[in-house]
């Protein structure tokens, strides 16, 4: 197979790994937190990383039509941190590997494969293998294990202490309440 049709096999999965994976974990989350759930739910540097990512690029590409929401810029390493701090609430996810710290490893595995196709660079037979192998435990996760507190109450909403950090962005999208800049 020429590298490029493995490229753009490759494409496929990481993309829909990464897509239903966002979906999956807001959704997740949204369910889990209510309205809060950026608040509550993701670790705050991810949450920080993620508006300035759409801030960014927001004041570059003005061809943009479309609204994006600022978990389209999570990445895997974001998606791990945010799958790590609610562990207990996704556990499919969690039990895609027998480890943490190897779940870890192979988040930084995809994101390696999502930067290389980014810089347009040849992925290997072992990194489509790999890719294939995540993608069917993926598929099956996503088909089998619903979140954790599905038939729980969600956990009571936690009290917002008054911060520096908290409140620095004007608004974080439609359906979400403003937020006053400190």
């Amino acid at each position: 197979m020429e590298w490029l049709e493995q490229n753009i096999d490759a494409y496929r999965i990481v993309s829909e790994i990464l897509g239903q994976l966002r979906i999956a974990i807001r959704e997740g989350l949204e369910r889990l937190y209510g309205d809060e759930w950026y608040r509550d739910g993701l670790p705050e540097e991810v949450f920080e990383r993620l508006v300035a990512a759409k801030e960014r690029e927001k004041s570059i590409d003005w061809y943009e039509g479309q609204y994006q929401q600022f978990m389209d810029y999570a990445t895997f390493p974001d998606l791990i941190q945010i799958l790590e701090q609610n562990a207990e609430h996704f556990r499919g996810f969690v039990a895609l590997a027998p480890s943490p710290a190897l779940l870890h490893a192979r988040f930084l595995e995809l994101d390696v494969m999502r930067s290389k196709l980014g810089r347009a660079r040849p992925i290997s037979e072992s990194e489509l293998s790999f890719l294939g192998t995540f993608h069917l435990r993926f598929r099956k996760a996503m088909e089998e294990t619903p979140l954790a507190s599905d038939s729980d109450q969600p956990p009571a909403p936690k009290p917002q202490a008054a911060s520096e950090n908290q409140g620095h962005y004007k608004n974080p999208g439609p359906g979400f309440p403003a937020q006053s800049v400190h």
